[in-house]
């Protein structure tokens, strides 16, 4: 059985598939140029923020991060990335917590996940082993893999500060204001 072709018939495969590789290969390289792009925004922001970043599995193992987490907890960035979240919270509270986070981040059902996205006092640990005070709110995202939480953690330690800094000028404001009734 014959084809009717021969070697030097044929079409060149090479430029046809050129032909159709080429628009592809910058398409793609476009794309890939954007989402770094993308990436690199999205890096600049989470660097900004003031308060700790987590992202995490249902599990409570920590898979990301910012700089502030560094500054709050005291613990290094790559130190973190082998942790769960369960080790920056106190000892009474973690087990409580753990199932909370898996739940809150394996639940499907809506209304038992808004609470979770209002901030809670926590008491949390740093590498020292202090205790600190922060205000914690929870969010989940779906990923086509898994579902994962975003810890966002406020260190309320300066809150603490500044209100007991104003509570000692009120208690002075009294005790100057009723030294001034009795001589009045």
């Amino acid at each position: 059985m014959t084809t009717g072709y021969t070697l030097t018939s044929l079409p060149n495969c090479a430029d046809n598939q050129d032909h159709f590789i080429r628009p592809l290969d910058k398409e793609l390289r476009k794309s890939l140029a954007e989402l770094k792009k993308q990436k690199n925004c999205m890096q600049s922001v989470i660097g900004l923020i003031p308060d700790s970043l987590l992202v995490m599995k249902a599990d409570g193992d920590i898979i990301g991060t910012n700089k502030a987490t560094e500054n709050i907890f005291g613990w290094h960035t790559k130190e973190l990335l082998k942790m769960n979240i369960s080790h920056l919270l106190s000892p009474d509270q973690k087990e409580k917590h753990a199932r909370m986070i898996h739940g809150f981040i394996e639940n499907s059902d809506p209304d038992n996940m808004r609470g979770m996205y209002q901030a809670r006092p926590v008491t949390g640990v740093t590498k020292t082993g202090d205790n600190i005070k922060v205000s914690v709110s929870l969010a989940r995202y779906d990923t086509p893999e898994e579902n994962l939480g975003i810890a966002i953690i406020r260190d309320m330690s300066i809150l603490e500060r500044l209100n007991e800094a104003l509570e000692e000028h009120l208690a002075a404001t009294r005790m100057a204001k009723e030294s001034k009734d009795r001589f009045v």
